[in-house]
């Protein structure tokens, strides 16, 4: 029997992460045969424990110029991937240090057992993982878009006690982080300057307070108004003391000018590159880092480029810059295409991309892309995702999943295993629980999934890729990747792009080339949505807000000046300029209004990526 202390040690953390992706072969069931629901109970306590700790904005300061930072946007549930992208880049450590930025689960098949692995490897090295709060780490978000009936399926009678911890363990998640004072790290974006509180004042839940007039002009906040802002309770709903984190998880960049209530989501913000530039100037920052858009948000959007190289610079100002980084690769997991024509079957497959940031100042990243480990283990989804195909689009009132007969998961889960409660349990100091060996797989959960375009599954006896097989505890900890050979390929006007070859044991071949057209089926012209029910639960049953479906103002035009960068249509690469009159030493020197060198290492998942078509 393995033995999993909390704290646990890198070396049985690395165990566990090798028995949990035996277990995702063996279907939903196959979980608590490997990790048993008290055990994950102690898991997500401990982790609680850890980040309650942990201040709104966690601010840090790198002293090992040697250290990296390793930057990862929004994973959904895609356990296999994010296992393999952790492999390559090396466990954390003293010179590797890793900040989740949000959305660990729902709208993917394995959210409980993405955030076991990622509550493990904060509860061993707590000083060099940091995990922030998402939109989706709350409870609206979780019983909408299936992290509530995942794990009902996975748990069944003992998914009530899952589903309360891992709701406390979301309302203490940090907000945002400060990385050598140059480079801040958020899921959403940009947040409002807080009213001043009026004294005996009420919280007000029926309407959003800035809609109702409760907030004037907005003005830009600081990083003193995030350092004093709470984590807004276990479900964000931009109403009292909740407003600021509910801007920082729902906001979204814009290309045109100015800042205005996100009408596109129906709660937080959206905002221009004078906003940003603003901002960075303001706080003495050089880079915004932030998620929460995949492809599927950005392919209905027409002023910013997409994202299906991982990351996308929107804002290039003067001041600095702001990009997108989403590490979910072929992302969502379920997706609706089409049955007939030339796109027939054919899905966004994205990479994943985590940004790599150095010394001196953190704030030139280095973009590390992956693609997806295929085949793919056989999936359910747990949500609707036909009738929420959009990423964060505003949901029937009254609806679960936007699907009045529930989820493919499990409907009723969400009201099932509904837990209110804001403390948590006591937890002992330490304590040991032992780990479970996998045994046969069993079936999968009892509802029927609906027909989804997927990649390939592999086959019941098949063994697990061989990309993402974990040495026991007897073996070193994975170290940094292996030195890959990198080949230079200049594209004209002084761009290049770096494509790197893994070399995975007992695996060969080389990353793939893209050839797809950067803008992946038409853009709409407004802003698009990207996950959740955008109708705070506290506001269900009362009459939709209004939204301006012309958006911002001022045009794209007049923010030409600050707007993104040229998008390469050829293989995707989205490289930012250089902010005017200034150079990085850690990077080449680059002439303003060029895009500099790009160092986007494309890393694939499994040399069997080529067999698992559509």
């Amino acid at each position: 029997m393995a033995v999993l202390d909390l704290p646990p040690t890198l070396e049985q953390v690395a165990h566990l992460q090798a028995k949990l992706l035996e277990a995702v072969h063996g279907g939903a069931k196959q979980l608590k045969t490997v990790l048993p629901s008290d055990v994950l109970v102690s898991i997500l306590r401990a982790t609680e424990a850890q980040l309650r700790t942990e201040p709104s904005l966690v601010e840090l300061s790198v002293e090992d110029p040697n250290a990296q930072v390793f930057v990862f946007g929004d994973t959904h549930g895609h356990f296999p991937d994010v296992a393999y992208i952790i492999n390559e880049l090396g466990y954390p450590s003293p010179t590797r240090i890793f900040v989740f930025n949000g959305d660990y689960v729902d709208r993917g098949s394995w959210g409980v057992e993405l955030i076991t692995l990622l509550c493990c490897l904060k509860c061993a090295a707590p000083k060099h993982v940091y995990l922030l709060r998402g939109n989706h780490e709350s409870s609206t978000c979780t019983k909408y878009y299936g992290y509530s009936q995942e794990i009902r399926a996975k748990y069944e009678k003992q998914a009530k006690d899952v589903y309360s911890a891992s709701k406390k363990l979301f309302s203490v998640m940090p907000l945002a982080a400060l990385i050598q004072k140059n480079t801040l790290v958020m899921h959403g974006g940009l947040f409002r300057k807080p009213p001043e509180p009026k004294r005996g004042a009420k919280r007000r839940k029926s309407v959003h307070p800035s809609r109702a007039g409760a907030v004037g002009k907005l003005e830009p906040g600081t990083l003193d108004h995030l350092r004093q802002a709470t984590k807004g309770g276990m479900d964000p709903d931009g109403c009292g003391s909740s407003l600021l984190a509910t801007d920082v998880l729902w906001s979204d960049p814009v290309a045109a000018l100015g800042f205005a209530e996100n009408d596109a989501r129906g709660v937080g913000l959206t905002f221009g590159p004078d906003i940003t530039e603003a901002f960075l100037r303001e706080n003495g920052l050089k880079l915004i880092i932030r998620s929460h858009e995949g492809p599927d948000a950005r392919d209905k959007r027409s002023d910013l480029p997409q994202v299906l190289e991982g990351y996308s610079y929107d804002h290039n100002t003067p001041a600095g810059r702001l990009v997108t980084v989403f590490s979910a690769p072929d992302y969502p997991q379920f997706q609706v295409v089409e049955e007939e024509g030339e796109n027939a079957g054919k899905r966004y497959e994205n990479l994943a991309a985590v940004a790599v940031l150095s010394a001196p100042d953190y704030a030139t990243p280095n973009m590390r892309t992956f693609a997806a480990v295929k085949p793919r283990p056989k999936a359910d989804a747990y949500y609707d995702f036909e009738a929420c195909c959009d990423s964060d689009t505003e949901l029937p009132a009254g609806s679960e999943g936007g699907s009045e007969g529930g989820s493919a998961g499990g409907g009723s889960a969400a009201s099932d295993a509904d837990v209110d409660g804001d403390e948590a349990e006591g937890l002992p100091a330490s304590q040991s629980v032992e780990m479970a060996e996998a045994k046969p797989a069993c079936d999968m959960a009892e509802a029927k999934p609906a027909v989804v375009a997927e990649a390939a599954p592999v086959p019941a006896d098949a063994a697990p890729p061989v990309a993402l097989v974990v040495e026991p505890p007897s073996e070193p900890i994975p170290a940094a990747c292996d030195a890959m050979d990198v080949e230079e390929q200049g594209q004209g006007g002084g761009d290049a792009t770096a494509t790197a070859t893994p070399s995975p044991q007992g695996g060969g071949g080389g990353g793939e080339e893209r050839g797809e057209d950067a803008a992946a089926g038409p853009a709409a012209t407004e802003a698009a949505a990207a996950c959740g029910n955008a109708t705070p639960a506290a506001q269900q049953g009362d009459d939709a807000m209004g939204t301006d479906p012309d958006g911002p103002t001022e045009s794209a035009a007049a923010a030409a000046a600050l707007a993104t960068p040229v998008v390469k249509q050829a293989d995707h690469a989205m490289e930012a300029a250089a902010p005017e009159g200034r150079s990085d030493s850690a990077g080449p020197q680059v002439v303003p209004g060029e895009p500099p060198a790009a160092e986007a290492a494309v890393v694939a998942g499994s040399t069997n990526e080529a067999e698992a078509g559509q």
